[in-house]
């Protein structure tokens, strides 16, 4: 009989989370834009595999023109996440090597020495050594030059991306992660050749879903505007008669605060105690903050979906608490949103 470790190894299977089928259409609308049917179908595979989020930016897919097959992407937070679901993961180290700072690599002995200097200088790398039971060590150097991009997120944060590099680098050997392109190596030219899908491939489309009407006026709604409707104002709605409810939803919230009520007291182990108001600030705070490193209103809708509602009112306070450590990851790693 094994140890311990080995049955763990020998039992494991992937973590299964499914992509649902009642959001293909939004995902095709937002994150994966001009893509054929095959390729689309390749993508939700791809983050089926993985146990990936297309609606988080985890997955996403690229079709920059027609004649071209579409690219399958992927987030550093992406390849942590396949990472984090195995149970022999053991840990990431990274760091980025600035001019000044005392640095060396013992390949033979997979170890890593950096120390940084009193005076750094300039940016030149970024190392990385990920760890998996049973395994030996993954470690690499990226040079900045070879990998620096020309767009704002690169200008804004070149700390950041180069770290990223490097620890994509560890993740994708380590943990055997194929078929996905990072941000990174497309900038860097360093794309592997995507499949090749006959454009004469057909597949069977999902299972259509029920038409939904809006509630107020009958106008048909695509599963992606009911989905959201539901999930914002708790009923089907038209983009129109949204707007409406969204203004009612603030009057509501002015006459509230012409006359605030007592903050009541939450217990901090109460589930089902609602938000408090200045977790809510805090909570609006953290969104605009978000928002404002490229995040549009379907990526922030569907984080809060996690939480348990688009609407912040609707929230109960740890839930809000959480959401706002979640929003605080995204803030502190940004990665770039594609727009092609």
């Amino acid at each position: 009989m094994g140890t311990a470790a080995e049955l763990v190894a020998t039992s494991y299977a992937p973590v299964v989370r499914q992509v649902p089928r009642e959001d293909y259409e939004l995902i095709h609308a937002t994150v994966a834009k001009g893509s054929t049917d095959a390729e689309f179908r390749l993508l939700v595979h791809m983050a089926n595999n993985y146990g990936l989020d297309p609606l988080l930016k985890e997955i996403w897919c690229v079709k920059r023109n027609q004649n071209d097959p579409a690219l399958i992407m992927c987030s550093r937070d992406g390849y942590l996440k396949v990472a984090q679901d195995h149970p022999d993961y053991e840990g990431l180290l990274s760091f980025v090597v600035r001019e000044g700072d005392e640095f060396s690599i013992d390949a033979s002995e997979y170890s890593i020495t950096h120390r940084m200097g009193a005076k750094r200088g300039a940016i030149l790398g970024a190392w990385a050594r990920c760890d998996r039971r049973g395994r030996r060590p993954q470690i690499c150097f990226v040079d900045f030059e070879e990998y620096k991009g020309n767009s704002p997120v690169w200008s804004k944060y070149p700390s950041a991306m180069i770290q990223k590099v490097a620890e994509v680098f560890v993740l994708k050997r380590q943990f055997t992660i194929n078929g996905l392109v990072t941000k990174e190596e497309l900038d860097a030219g360093e794309v592997p050749s995507p499949p090749v899908i006959d454009a004469q491939y057909s597949i069977a489309a999902p299972e259509p879903s029920p038409k939904m009407a809006c509630e107020t006026c009958g106008a048909e709604l695509t599963q992606g505007q009911a989905n959201y409707s539901q999930t914002a104002y708790h009923k089907s709605l038209c983009p129109k008669h949204q707007k409406s409810a969204a203004a009612a939803q603030v009057k509501t919230a002015g006459r509230a605060a012409e006359a605030p009520a007592p903050e009541p007291v939450v217990s901090s182990s109460d589930p089902s105690a609602r938000i408090t108001a200045s977790t809510l600030a805090t909570l609006t705070k953290k969104v605009d903050a978000w928002k404002a490193l490229g995040a549009d209103d379907v990526a922030v809708a569907s984080l809060m979906s996690k939480y348990g509602s688009a609407t912040p009112e609707h929230l109960t306070e740890l839930r809000a608490l959480d959401l706002i450590d979640a929003l605080q990851a995204q803030i502190d790693n940004p990665d770039p949103f594609v727009n092609e």
